[in-house]
């Protein structure tokens, strides 16, 4: 673990997404990202594969950290850690055979000040045909 001088003397920066678009000509789909950082470094753009999980919207607004080097990353992932180990992880198994197609999840919390992040749904493939 990083003792606070350490951590100091870490380049690492945190930014906003303020944007995701589709990102045209992409050999896998991809989103174009800009990132807001403050105003010293300002917004830079970055892309990634994660049109899976994600729509545009629901990209912007979440946080992303860059270190400038590859010793910069155990403070992040230190942090990552202590976000989670004050996280509830709740699992969902559907119903035996379920329809094929999208399905939406709702997850509703009835308690001030809590917050839940959680997909919203899950696909379920068509039954593969014989011989394919």
């Amino acid at each position: 673990m990083a003792t606070f001088d350490e951590f100091l003397s870490l380049d690492l920066r945190v930014g906003t997404v303020i944007s995701a678009t589709p990102l045209d000509g992409a050999i896998k789909p991809a989103y174009r990202m800009e990132i807001d950082f403050g105003p010293e470094l300002g917004v830079k753009r970055s892309s990634g594969q994660y049109t899976v999980n994600y729509r545009p919207a629901e990209m912007t607004g979440g946080e992303v950290f860059t270190p400038k080097t590859f010793k910069d990353l155990a403070p992040i992932y230190e942090g990552l850690l202590d976000e989670l180990a004050a996280q509830y992880v709740i699992g969902y198994i559907p119903e035996e055979n379920p329809t094929p197609g999208e399905h939406r999840l709702r997850v509703d919390v009835n308690r001030p000040g809590a917050k839940a992040r959680h997909r919203r749904g899950y696909r379920v493939a068509p039954p593969e045909k014989d011989g394919k």
